[in-house]
């Protein structure tokens, strides 16, 4: 089931993609406002989440979250860095398996997490671009209602379709998505293949869907 939404959503996306940013829209927006549109959407998405989230519960986060996240991040470039040079080893079937793997995975993390609302609001803090030019950082903030405040840095950069993703995200402007899961995945790769990695995967998305925290 799971799956099956993974798979669906990415097809939408897709289709989508090519209706909706043609040539001459993507010259409407410089980059940096475009960077921008795509974390301000994604925000958008997790706090419409997060109002309903007890009323959902987690599957119904999952589905409604899976389209906006497989849009807003490049999954398959994150998970090929995450797996370091072992994805140039991996035959096509891998590829792809591990992808969907990463992609339930990372759906699910985001539909355990956002499991409640309390006021919250989302916003863009600011963008810069990389200092080697590569893309855009987009600093954003979830704002709690006593003033608290909870920073997500987002690092994005053109795919092959000229669309801008997430390649990695700073949790608490500290902890790189990508580093952690590098350091989880390679050492499970050396130990004991890919095989082994993508049933992890598949057993913590499993442990999400049971009610077990989601953490970095």
């Amino acid at each position: 089931m799971i799956l099956r939404l993974v798979r669906t959503a990415m097809t939408a996306i897709l289709a989508l993609t090519l209706i909706s940013l043609s040539p001459v829209a993507r010259a409407q927006q410089s980059a940096p406002e475009a960077a921008t549109a795509v974390i301000e959407k994604l925000g958008v998405a997790m706090i419409d989440t997060m109002r309903d989230a007890k009323q959902l519960g987690y599957q119904g986060r999952f589905t409604k979250l899976a389209p906006s996240i497989i849009e807003a991040f490049d999954l398959p470039k994150m998970v090929s860095v995450a797996v370091g040079g072992s994805w140039k080893s991996m035959s096509a079937d891998q590829h792809q398996r591990l992808v969907d793997a990463f992609a339930r995975y990372f759906v699910a993390v985001h539909a355990a997490r956002l499991d409640g609302f309390s006021g919250e609001t989302f916003k863009v803090v600011s963008s810069a671009e990389l200092p080697n030019k590569s893309g855009y950082m987009i600093k954003a903030q979830f704002v709690r209602t006593n003033g608290n405040t909870e920073n997500i840095d987002y690092v994005l950069q053109e795919n092959g379709e000229k669309r801008w993703q997430v390649v990695d995200l700073f949790y608490r402007s500290s902890i790189s998505e990508i580093a952690t899961r590098r350091s989880e995945y390679t050492a499970v790769i050396k130990n004991s293949g890919i095989e082994r990695l993508i049933a992890a995967m598949d057993e913590k998305t499993a442990e999400l869907g049971h009610g077990k925290t989601a953490t970095n």
